[in-house]
């Protein structure tokens, strides 16, 4: 299977595991705790439906936003996108590979947010199924320390990737 066929099962899947946990919110009170401190008490309530949507628009629309800028960008003059080793990636016959790779990128950046979305909003349902309501912050903390090692990481495999390009070697050069 391409890995881009891939990378696309995987976002639509990613999507997909966000919206439906909506239909488990249907569980939950009509009013609901939407913000917590930093010790897991609620300070904002709103309706259980604001929150769904809201949710669902904020996470599904970044990565929207993302995959939607990734897929412009062969439109786009070489000169606006910043890359490393520029003067390789900007010529016009390495500037529409360098579009795939960072539109490949952008789809498992994603893919990445939509799942550290959807296990985030998992801990915001399980915090308002109990009463008093209350955020496990641990989880919290883990899942957001997971999601900054995902964002480096991934960051880092992609500069490793625009920074590998071949060596040319010019004519008579030894």
């Amino acid at each position: 299977m391409k890995t881009s066929l891939l990378s696309w099962i995987a976002l639509l899947l990613a999507a997909t595991a966000l919206l439906l946990l909506r239909l488990d919110w249907q569980e939950l009170p009509e009013k609901v705790a939407v913000h917590f401190d930093a010790a897991g008490r609620p300070n904002r309530w709103d309706s259980r439906q604001s929150l769904a949507v809201a949710t669902a628009a904020l996470h599904l629309g970044v990565a929207g936003v993302l995959v939607l800028v990734t897929s412009f960008l062969h439109r786009l003059p070489p000169s606006t996108m910043n890359l490393p080793k520029s003067g390789y990636w900007r010529r016009p016959e390495n500037y529409p590979q360098a579009c795939r790779i960072t539109r490949h990128w952008a789809r498992w950046f994603a893919t990445g947010q939509l799942v550290w979305a959807t296990l985030m909003d998992r801990q915001l349902m399980l915090a308002n199924q109990v009463r008093p309501p209350r955020l496990d912050s641990g989880a919290v903390w883990m899942l957001t320390a997971a999601f900054v090692g995902f964002t480096l990481l991934s960051i880092g495999l992609m500069l490793i990737r625009l920074n590998r390009v071949p060596r040319v070697t010019e004519p008579g050069a030894a």
